[in-house]
């Protein structure tokens, strides 16, 4: 499923963060390829699909007004997988972080969003495991639509 259709998908997440005026309080700041390559290494998958790989271009590094309270960013991406499986360990829980899973977001340690790698989609189905309920479940077809749906949720104004 791997093609080059997202080639440039990175801007147009941009030019929606602009449009949607979120990049008031913090910068938009991309990473490079050499840290997106770390952060493939540290997450331990032999794959990153092409939208997560313009997402942390364009955002990786800062998201403007974008997850406010939430972690996604390199300084903590490439530990948050480690961190996940530690705490499951730590508090005893049921819930295994699939071996080929890139969790690429985390709100204050209860709530981690990831997808798969093994099928290197380039734009994968996400899904969410709730500490709450020490389970997982798809919420999004698409990282895409992931992506820009939330973009549109913290800036319910911006069409």
């Amino acid at each position: 499923m791997t093609d080059n259709n997202f080639a440039g998908y990175g801007q147009k997440l941009y030019d929606m963060l602009i449009k949607c005026k979120l990049n008031t309080l913090f910068p938009i700041e991309g990473c490079s390829e050499d840290e997106i390559e770390m952060v493939r290494l540290r997450q331990k998958v032999d794959f990153l699909p092409q939208v997560y790989r313009e997402f942390l271009g364009v955002m990786g590094r800062h998201g403007g007004d974008l997850f406010l309270g939430s972690d996604f960013s390199i300084r903590s991406v490439t530990t948050l997988k480690d961190d996940v499986i530690h705490d499951l360990k730590r508090f005893r829980r049921k819930f295994r972080v699939p071996k080929d899973a890139v969790i690429f977001l985390d709100h204050g340690g209860y709530a981690d969003w990831y997808f798969h790698t093994e099928d290197r989609n380039d734009d994968p189905p996400v899904y969410l495991y709730s500490g709450e309920h020490d389970s997982a479940e798809k919420i999004a077809d698409h990282l895409s639509e992931f992506l820009e749906s939330s973009i549109r949720e913290y800036a319910p104004n911006c069409q």
